[in-house]
């Protein structure tokens, strides 16, 4: 039944990869160069095939980058008098806004081709690429990286498989957590880039789930690159593109910078078809960079002997100077005579200690600087208490720093002993006066509503700290919900703290049988992330949950839960001195609703 199990998936890849290489799911081909990307099955949420959030470009004041975009009908009814202009925005530069020069366009049939130049005096960082055309507006968030003019090495973060998804269960809830704290960990030290080498998602069907992960990159300051891993290519299988639709390409892309080609690579379970390989093969010999780097999810030499013949070959034609892949997160560095080329896997971001991701100094010169091991979660740890979006008025940030006898590669983000982290804070301006502690203001604006701050802070090993951004006071205590997941006589407590201040901290769940006389409820470690239950002895049992947020405010909260199997159900209502809210549970049926990332239990060492 496994053979034939496996021949099946076999046959799907191939036969989807032959789909979405097809001509009639073409929407960038053209009479010349090929475009640097796989053809998509489903149109890119803002029209832009290419830069993308997932799939970012390269480049310097004064460069070019090419850009592809859709032809939708009803937008732009008539493409040969469309004329497009283009601009780099961030709320985070000086100017704002930078315009670009169209140094040409060509319409393929389906979509546009643009050289877009960038002005000599562009501000390095990252960017939200717009396009104008014909009235219609179109905004690429975040997938245009600038450097440093004449940068010759790049400082790179690379993590896999967070298997993020919105469902509330033991393993999820970790890896969801788990992975928001190294994007902001990786965000902080101020990496050139971002890579995750594959599932992303953990086997999920749901557009909604996409949309938050989405939602999740628009939130860093760091380009993201990402490559299909075999969970994620599961939701291709049932007919689902979101990834095309969010993301980026499915199959592969090639972003090319001066003197860097990175090129990714679905493959599967390993399962890579002649097809794919031949297009990643021209890709990479016709690359004119002095370095190269794949990337990949599945060791390419296993399940597919074709990979397994082709792909060395390729790499040692093509002078790739490193590979990385991604699967089951192996912490390993493969170097020649093993393979073709060196070789390197990150830890994956599943646990919330001994997860982490990988560091590296890509060079110029050809030379990649790698470390033992990667960065482990229950070392260095960088937590939003609010969402940094523009959404709050004020914001704390909690940076966990432990100590170890061990480089990691966090050397290269250190001054006199001491890590220098930069932590981006984006707030809604209410027209108050801002207050920071425990950090130093690098850079301020306020533009378009929102407060735009960049803060500087040095964390000697073990100099865990708060930072702290104020619009005003903070005297109202944070809230809870409470999702309690029933099963037989056993309560898992899962919830959700939100705070209109600097944010919700911690929370602590006692329990009860008569409403009044309370313990401490249990805790159970899954993927080393602290879960709370109730065991119940009664029908109906009852819990009050403590919460604090970091500016000491504290709200206490009254709830009960019904277990049926244990008979009917009598409630009884908490002494009035006790003061507090009832606090209403929300049931499992209602979990599917629920979109939005949950700000759970501080980790401590």
């Amino acid at each position: 039944m496994r053979c034939c199990v496996a021949l099946r998936r076999t046959f799907l890849f191939l036969l989807i990869s032959l789909l979405l290489f097809g001509p009639s799911t073409s929407l960038a081909s053209s009479a010349g160069e090929p475009a640097p990307f796989s053809d998509y099955r489903e149109l890119p949420l803002n029209r832009i095939l290419f830069p993308r959030i997932g799939a970012p470009a390269l480049a310097e004041p004064g460069s070019k980058f090419e850009v592809f975009v859709a032809w939708v009908a009803e937008e732009v009814p008539d493409p040969d008098v469309a004329s497009w202009s283009a601009s780099l925005e961030s709320l985070y530069s000086e100017a704002g806004s930078y315009q670009l020069t169209v140094e040409s366009q060509e319409f393929t049939g389906d979509s546009w081709r643009l050289v877009l130049a960038l002005p000599g005096d562009v501000q390095p960082g990252l960017y939200n690429l717009t396009l104008f055309a014909g009235g219609v507006r179109y905004v690429g968030p975040y997938s245009v990286y600038v450097l440093e003019p004449g940068e010759s090495s790049l400082k790179v973060a690379a993590t896999t498989e967070s298997h993020f998804s919105l469902r509330r269960a033991p393993g999820d809830v970790a890896f969801r957590e788990s992975f928001v704290d190294v994007l902001n960990t990786a965000q902080a030290l101020g990496v050139d880039a971002f890579i995750h080498l594959g599932d992303l998602l953990g086997n999920v069907y749901d557009e909604e789930t996409f949309a938050a992960f989405y939602r999740l990159l628009v939130r860093s300051r760091v380009p993201v690159f990402l490559v299909q891993g075999n969970a994620d290519w599961d939701t291709v299988e049932h007919d689902k593109y979101y990834w095309d639709k969010y993301l980026g390409p499915i199959m592969r892309y090639r972003a090319e910078y001066l003197w860097i080609t990175v090129e990714a690579m679905n493959t599967d379970t390993g399962r890579v078809s002649d097809e794919l390989l031949d297009r990643v093969e021209a890709d990479l010999v016709g690359a004119e960079t002095p370095l190269k780097v794949l990337l990949v999810q599945y060791p390419y030499w296993q399940n597919s002997p074709n990979a397994q013949e082709r792909l060395p070959g390729i790499l040692t034609e093509a002078n790739v100077t490193l590979v990385l892949f991604g699967q089951d997160g192996t912490d390993e560095v493969l170097e020649p005579p093993d393979r073709a080329v060196l070789h390197i896997a990150p830890k994956t971001t599943h646990r919330a200690v001994s997860g982490g991701f990988r560091l590296l100094e890509i060079s110029k010169s050809g030379r990649v600087r790698y470390w033992d091991e990667s960065v482990p979660n229950g070392l260095l740890n960088v937590s939003y208490l609010q969402p940094n979006d523009g959404s709050s008025e004020s914001m704390a940030v909690r940076v966990e720093y432990g100590v170890s006898d061990r480089d990691y590669g966090l050397s290269m983000f250190e001054e006199d002993g001491s890590l220098v982290l930069t932590l981006p804070v984006l707030l809604k301006d209410v027209g108050r006066e801002i207050s920071v502690e425990g950090a130093d203001v690098a850079w301020q604006s306020r533009r378009g509503g929102k407060v735009v701050l960049l803060l500087r802070v040095e964390v000697p090993p073990g100099g865990d700290l708060t930072v702290k951004v104020l619009q005003g006071e903070d005297s109202i205590p944070p809230t809870i919900t409470v999702y309690p997941d029933v099963v037989v006589k056993k309560a898992t407590l899962y919830y959700d703290l939100s705070d209109v201040g600097v944010g919700a901290e911690s929370v602590e769940f006692y329990y009860s049988e008569d409403n009044s006389s309370w313990t401490p409820c249990p805790v159970k470690v899954v993927e080393e992330h602290p879960l709370h239950y109730i065991e119940a002895t009664r029908p109906v049992m009852y819990y009050k949950a403590v919460v604090r947020d970091a500016a000491g405010n504290v709200g206490t909260y009254y709830g009960q839960i019904e277990f049926p199997d244990l008979g009917p159900t009598q409630t009884t209502q908490p002494p009035a001195e006790k003061g507090g809210l009832t606090l209403i549970a929300v049931g499992v049926a209602a979990l599917a609703a629920i979109a939005a990332v949950s700000v759970l239990l501080m980790r401590r060492r």
